[in-house]
């Protein structure tokens, strides 16, 4: 009988540990999960396009002084982002619409 209450009582203490080192980790609301997923993919979209736009500001400082060249290689990186975008799950085909405007009027 000592031996079982040992037993469960051992087994509380290690299931408290695991609580406490990780109790902040566990989530036991499917709500909480999505809202944080969602907040991380608005920030990771928001990442990507200003990645876009770095990228296309430092082609036009590259290229200012040779407008031809300059078009030549805005187009084909418009056409490697828009490629980039529609294969990207968590873009829909208005969103990709808006970052190549966006990326069209720098």
């Amino acid at each position: 009988m000592e031996l079982i209450l040992a037993g469960i009582i051992l087994f509380i203490i290690v299931l408290l540990l695991i609580y406490y080192f990780f109790g902040d980790k566990i989530s036991f609301s499917k709500k909480d999960d999505i809202s944080i997923n969602d907040k991380s993919k608005k920030l990771k979209k928001e990442d990507i396009i200003k990645q876009y736009e770095a990228k296309m500001k430092s082609l036009i400082e590259q290229y200012k002084d040779d407008n031809e060249e300059l078009l030549k290689q805005k187009q084909l990186f418009l056409q490697k982002v828009n490629n980039e975008l529609v294969r990207n799950i968590f873009f829909d085909n208005n969103e990709i619409k808006n970052i190549i405007d966006r990326l069209l009027k720098l």
